[in-house]
């Protein structure tokens, strides 16, 4: 993904023009566009483009880099809670899923979300096997204070891991354990809540605030319309983010068993009750209102929750190995087990993601070799940050379509606020309610339609403006004379 070098599109390309513009206590701040992000993310990205340039490469290193690091990371952790046998069954779907694989090439944090999941579960495992030492108790406070400069998702893991340890400690009658692992919760989560009050709810986007009910979890279904949020919201989160296409009954069913099979195991339960407390915390949060999981319409957003794909692979990876075992190590069973949990998997990563981009780059380069003195740019509202981002340093004058009402009349009414002769230049992006037939119905009427341009995801429409109304205007003075 990262060598793919994607264009810029909506909201990245409206984060990357923070970080363009802004300096470094700007980013501190509330951003512009509505957009929210990570402080430590955000100043992150802004030394690196300083140090390379602001180009797409230097943009999506860092979620490279992190998504990289997440995965290696995985599979020590899936050897360690796994073992050798088991781990495979974790990170075999873990390298394949889509959705962690297309955030690598994209420049947002959610592959912070990833990898700081991972290391936050990496030390809190370590904090059990090494029995409670001050030194592991001192690694999780360091990691978890570091952890939530990086990404705002994390905190679920950090509190769940935290309140796991605690648990752990508290039903193993370890008194001492349970004092040293509260406190060091407790220093994290305080320090999260200055970062919030300080920075997070100052600069927060729309995309929490503006989640409708329909949204967020119903912790207990008590209606209809409720266990049906949770069938289909679980139907698609085994689609996006896991990354499991097709049958995917022997993932949901590992999943089951895992979690009963690692609950029910003495030797297992400590682990996993640290590993899947962030689980309840994020249902919580959902269940209060403050984190929504859907759209709305029971699609997953599966950006708010990837985090939270390798503890579910690890559970998945559990109940499939407790499976085989039941089946018989050396039967045609426990193989068609395992079949059916990797080839969902490795159907759903060369399938890839959902979102295929917007190549909003070759677009502008192609709009500025052909733009000629006195022509007129207009640029759809949802091309409007990736057009700002690649003209930042040309002088080229453009007419910013304002968001569309539904029905066609207001955006071929917006459309002549550039004019009614000369050549005309119609940049459009992130159009997926038939703007783009309704664009080119309004042009035909306005003028002659020359071209139109196609790139991936993205359309350029060049017009000649005036053409069609001045022979229809000499067509009826025409007639009045005759």
């Amino acid at each position: 993904m990262y060598l793919e070098n994607r264009s810029l599109w909506l909201d990245p390309a409206m984060l990357a023009l923070n970080v363009v513009n802004k300096d470094a206590s700007e980013l501190l701040g509330r951003l512009d566009m509505n957009q929210a992000a990570p402080p430590g993310f955000l100043l992150a990205a802004k030394a690196v483009g300083s140090l390379f340039g602001y180009s797409e490469y230097s943009l999506y290193v860092l979620p490279c880099l992190f998504g990289i690091a997440a995965f290696l990371l995985f599979i020590r952790l899936s050897i360690a809670v796994l073992g050798s046998l088991g781990a495979p069954l974790a990170f075999v779907p873990m390298a394949t899923c889509s959705t962690a694989i297309f955030y690598c090439g994209e420049f947002r944090p959610q592959s912070a979300d990833l990898f700081l999941t991972v290391l936050v579960l990496t030390v809190a495992h370590a904090v059990l096997t090494n029995e409670w030492k001050m030194p592991s108790i001192a690694a999780f406070v360091t990691v978890g204070i570091v952890a939530v400069w990086f990404s705002y998702a994390v905190v679920f893991v950090v509190a769940g891991t935290g309140s796991g340890l605690m648990l752990v400690a508290l039903i193993s009658g370890k008194p001492r354990s349970f004092r040293r692992i509260t406190v060091a919760v407790a220093i994290v989560m305080l320090h999260f809540l200055l970062l919030y009050l300080l920075h997070i709810r100052p600069s927060i986007g729309s995309d929490l605030y503006a989640a409708n009910s329909a949204a967020f979890a119903p912790v207990v279904p008590t209606a209809k319309s409720q266990l049906w949020w949770w069938i289909l919201a679980v139907t698609g989160y085994f689609h996006y983010p896991l990354g499991f296409r097709g049958f995917i009954f022997v993932p949901l069913v590992g999943l089951l068993t895992g979690v009963v099979a690692s609950l029910a195991s003495r030797k297992s339960a400590p682990i996993a009750a640290v590993v899947g407390m962030p689980m309840v915390a994020l249902f919580v949060a959902s269940g209060l209102g403050t984190y929504p999981i859907t759209t709305g319409i029971h699609e997953v957003r599966a950006r708010f929750v990837l985090f939270t794909v390798p503890i579910t692979l690890l559970f998945v990876a559990r109940g499939t190995s407790w499976l085989c075992r039941l089946a018989g190590k050396k039967t045609i069973f426990s193989w068609l087990i395992v079949a059916f949990l990797v080839l969902p998997s490795l159907v759903g990563g060369l399938a890839g993601p959902r979102f295929r981009g917007q190549e909003m780059r070759p677009l502008t380069r192609h709009l500025l070799d052909n733009l000629q003195p006195g022509d007129t740019v207009y640029v759809f509202s949802g091309a409007v940050p990736a057009f700002r981002y690649y003209t930042r340093n040309e002088s080229i004058e453009a007419v910013y379509g304002r968001r569309p009402r539904p029905g066609s009349l207001d955006l071929a009414d917006d459309l002549r606020r550039a004019g009614d002769s000369g050549r005309l230049w119609v940049v459009v992006s992130h159009a997926y309610n038939g703007e783009r037939r309704i664009i080119r119905k309004a042009l035909s009427g306005m003028g002659r339609l020359e071209g139109v341009h196609r790139f991936p995801g993205a359309v350029l429409f060049d017009c000649q403006l005036g053409d069609r109304a001045s022979r229809r205007r000499e067509e009826r003075a025409r007639v009045g004379v005759s």
